[in-house]
């Protein structure tokens, strides 16, 4: 069975799954135009813990991957009941697996919690990095309002099965004006030495105050990517309004 066939059988066989779909996380395709080129797909999942295990154990088994249901399993187990799974995004090329991405979305979550948690899976030396980052985008509001953030765990075709899990975390902008927003951001990247000439670039071509001046949100998410003895990326996820949008030569 090809990879796309798969995924539309795990997702699709069964019409009832139609309404188990949630609507935060839509379900679309995006083709990255390389050579040859790679598909991702993100399908939602269902929304009760048993809907979940069955559709994850057999896409899993389906990619020919068991072992995946054995470690998503564990970072679940060592969660607790803080995230939950609610879609999972497969990328491939030529119809082999290159990734697997498991969306998970967090409930009342503090950065004393979730440095725990990194501490348990492998990311120990990260936790310096996340209070530092909790205390830029939060300002000193340690505690993050429910569904207010996903984090997602990449996993590797099979033959990349030793290669550790990578983590991103998206957290909200929260409140802030576009100022605000770009002032903590800048913070933030010069607090983890990273070139915030490619963010700026986009703030002044979006967020000028003369765009401004009707209050529109253009910060949306700040996404926090981390790798085990890594320096972290930094994602700022932007929403513009196309009538107001200029760039300038």
């Amino acid at each position: 069975m090809k990879a796309e066939e798969t995924l539309r059988y795990i997702f699709f066989s069964d019409r009832e799954n139609m309404s188990l779909l949630d609507n935060k996380f839509i379900m679309y395709h995006a083709i990255y135009m390389t050579n040859p080129p790679v598909l991702k797909v993100v399908y939602p999942l269902g929304k009760t813990p048993t809907e979940l295990g069955i559709q994850l154990t057999k896409l899993f088994l389906a990619l020919r991957c068991p072992s995946y249901i054995e470690k998503l399993k564990n970072v679940l187990d060592l969660s607790g009941s803080f995230i939950y799974p609610v879609a999972v995004g497969i990328e491939y090329q030529n119809l082999i697996i290159r990734r697997i991405k498991v969306y998970m979305r967090g409930i009342l979550l503090s950065s004393h919690i979730l440095c725990g948690f990194l501490d348990k899976i492998g990311f120990s030396t990260l936790s310096t990095t996340i209070k530092s980052i909790f205390k830029y985008i939060l300002r000193g509001n340690d505690l993050l309002p429910k569904d207010s953030y996903v984090i997602s765990f990449d996993l590797y075709s099979p033959e990349q099965i030793d290669l550790p899990i990578k983590v991103d975390i998206a957290l909200p902008s929260l409140d802030y004006s576009d100022a605000e927003a770009n002032k903590v951001i800048l913070q933030l990247l010069d607090r983890l030495k990273l070139d915030y000439y490619p963010y700026q670039i986009m703030y002044n071509c979006l967020c000028e105050e003369e765009f401004s001046k009707n209050s529109l949100n253009y910060h949306t998410f700040v996404g926090i990517g981390l790798k085990p003895d890594t320096h972290p990326r930094v994602s700022v996820y932007m929403k513009p309004h196309f009538s107001s949008l200029r760039f300038k030569g």
